[in-house]
């Protein structure tokens, strides 16, 4: 179902709004076992979110969230729920409900969830996306997710769901939780060892390992541990007691372990690993737009929202200091001109907060601006241009114009590629010459493969205009080793700007058929011009033969 079907959905339920906010007090149903408990979505005692109804519902109705709109700022988009049982005990909590990332059943996503346990502050359910991944199928787009554990008093209990993070559906930024029910069950054996772990560290810095119980014991708990380094051989082992009252408590690990990977094994099966980083040096060799060392990652997929700059932080200790990365150009600009940037912004923040340099990459264009002929670039090239120069503005330190389009199946063509990127690095330059500003790096298209759509590609003289040449190795399948990388063909590949005299390597320059010209060095390629390139004729240059390219040229409007 398409974006604007949803929302007229939605936007026909907000008369059950009312029906919803205060009005109830349903409890949890208890089911033949004892030891489970099933709370309906669509009845909690306090909420502002619409209930829908579908047949395939447990119910006949579910929780039903789909809105471009702000959530309140004191309570979010929210539901409470009552739940009575009769002792106090642990309970696995799960919902059939919108997963955060997608899993293998459905490609659409829904917002991530913050849980609150008796008035308790809301956490965000913050698992890793194979976590998620792994979430059974439910029905439509619903999964089975597993929300961790709560402990319960005796007696009445509260539940508190809410959304306060959008998420990118479709060609638009919007905040979604579809949620069927929950279930609550028993966990056999009482109060158990739930977390070992042990956060980042340096060489030089104190390690302490944080012992964490599913729920508050009422005596001494005692734990048994050991850390287990990347050969094998125990390094460190202990018991020490969870004091009576308490979750957790924390032990300190020998200050002289050498820097590496590291395994802990505690009693109730409970495993974790973490790593000790070498100390840091007196002086960093290089700032991170000099460090090539790059990772790729698709925050706004993969990452929890509360987990982004513990990441940002990882990837920087881990010696990156490049981060691609990206934002979805038909939910950035949903309507021709009408900019939102935001939840993307707030990524890129993150990332040069923790000394990381930022490689954009352009998504495919949103649906209003292509036709079945141009799919997946605009029709008119000029959106490409705009689009691109926006981007700039934000100065990111390079902008990769698109990925892999050799091995899409639709109709794009080598040259009609070339016309595009030629428009957008355009644009690129143009507002920072603009804004006076140094421009980002302008990269070409990751290249999955040589072949006929790079040769002409690079017969229409994209070169001239990048910064960057990408390509992307592959492991030959049967073999499954490292990829092979073409070998690098002397420096006759390395590319100039189009404006400003930086000079700066290909990622890659070993090309079939390669045009000596387009091989060259070259300066002021539409510099400055603010020309836009409406359309390029490659020729059908053969191989080693100059290309004759024809453009047209416009102001943009």
């Amino acid at each position: 179902m398409d974006f604007t079907r949803r929302t007229a959905m939605a936007a026909g339920l907000g008369a059950t709004l009312a029906a919803t906010v205060g009005t109830r007090t349903a409890p949890a149903q208890a089911q033949a076992d004892p030891a489970t408990i099933t709370i309906p979505g669509e009845s909690p005692t306090r909420t502002n979110i619409p209930v829908a109804r579908d047949r395939r519902a447990s119910g006949g109705r579910y929780l039903a969230l789909l809105t471009v709109q702000q959530p309140p700022p004191e309570t979010g988009w929210y539901a409470t729920y009552r739940v009575r049982v009769p002792h106090k005990r642990v309970y696995a909590l799960t919902a059939v409900a919108t997963a955060p990332v997608e899993t293998p059943h459905t490609e659409a996503v829904g917002s991530y969830l913050q849980l609150s346990v008796n008035g308790g502050p809301f956490r965000e359910v913050a698992r890793s996306q194979p976590d998620w991944y792994g979430s059974p199928a439910a029905w439509g787009d619903l999964s089975v997710l597993n929300l961790g554990e709560v402990e319960l008093r005796e007696g009445d209990n509260a539940l508190g769901l809410r959304v306060v993070e959008p998420t990118i559906l479709d060609n638009n930024i919007v905040y979604v939780l579809s949620l069927d029910h929950l279930v609550l069950r028993l966990l056999p054996g009482g109060t158990a060892l739930h977390a070992a772990s042990v956060p980042r560290h340096r060489v030089g810095e104190p390690a302490h390992l944080r012992l964490t119980l599913n729920a508050r014991t009422t005596r001494p708990y005692p734990v048994h541990y050991a850390v287990i380094d990347y050969h094998g051989q125990r390094v460190a082992a202990g018991r020490t007691a969870i004091p009576a009252g308490r979750r957790t408590t924390t032990v300190a690990l020998p200050a002289d372990l050498p820097p590496g990977h590291y395994r802990i094994h505690a009693d109730d099966g409970v495993t974790s690993t973490f790593a000790r980083l070498p100390a840091h040096r007196a002086a960093p060799v290089t700032d991170a737009v000099g460090n090539r060392f790059g990772v790729n990652v698709w925050a706004s997929s993969l990452v929890p929202p509360s987990r982004l700059d513990e990441c940002a932080a990882a990837l920087r200790d881990m010696g990156a200091g490049w981060v691609r990365d990206g934002q979805s150009w038909p939910a950035a600009e949903p309507a021709p001109g009408a900019y939102d940037t935001a939840h993307h912004d707030r990524v890129t923040r993150a990332l040069r907060g923790r000394g990381l340099a930022v490689l954009d990459v352009l998504s495919p264009a949103p649906e209003w601006a292509m036709t079945d002929a141009s799919l997946p670039l605009p029709a008119d090239l000029r959106h490409a241009y705009r689009y691109a120069r926006r981007l700039a503005l934000a100065a990111p330190e390079a902008l990769q114009l698109s990925n892999e389009p050799d091995v899409d199946t639709t109709r794009s063509t080598g040259d009609a590629h070339a016309a595009f990127v030629k428009a957008a690095a355009l644009g690129v330059k143009d507002a920072c010459h603009d804004a006076r500003a140094e421009a980002p790096l302008v990269v070409l298209p990751g290249i999955a493969q040589t072949g006929p759509f790079q040769d002409l590609m690079l017969a229409n003289d994209v070169v001239r205009y990048a910064d960057v040449w990408a390509f992307h190795g592959y492991p030959d399948p049967a073999q499954q080793e490292d990829p092979e990388f073409p070998r690098r063909r002397g420096r006759a590949a390395r590319a100039r700007p189009a404006a400003g005299g930086r000079r700066h390597a290909a990622v890659d320059d070993r090309v079939r058929g390669l045009p000596h010209d387009a091989r060259r060095s070259h300066r002021g390629a539409g510099a400055g011009t603010g020309a836009v390139p409406r359309a390029f004729d490659g020729g059908g240059a053969g191989r080693g033969e100059r290309a004759a390219v024809l453009v047209r040229r416009a102001a943009p409007a």
